[in-house]
C-alpha cells in the first residue's frame, strides 16, 4: 500500500492535493485530522541580518552621484 502524509492549511476551507505522478489513477480516500499546535512545524527563523546592518553617513549630492556613475555607460 503507498500512503501520503502531508500537513496542509485550509484557504477558505478548502485543500487541495497534488497526487505523485508515480501513483497509480484510482480512488483514493482521504482522511483530515486536525493537527494539534505542538505537531506542526514552526517556519524556519528567517536569516538574522543585524551583523549586515549598517548606516552610510553621505556628503554631498546623491542623486548627482547617481547620475555620474550612469553616464559613464
Amino acid at each position: 500500500m503507498i500512503a501520503l502524509k502531508t500537513h496542509v492549511r485550509p484557504r477558505n476551507r478548502r485543500v487541495s492535493v497534488l497526487i505523485p505522478p508515480d501513483f497509480p489513477q484510482s480512488l483514493y480516500e482521504l482522511i483530515l485530522f486536525p493537527v494539534e499546535t505542538a505537531e506542526v512545524a514552526a517556519p524556519p527563523s528567517s536569516y538574522d541580518f543585524s551583523d549586515l546592518v549598517g548606516r552610510l553617513k553621505w556628503r554631498g549630492d546623491a542623486v548627482a552621484a547617481q547620475r555620474a556613475i550612469r553616464d559613464e555607460w
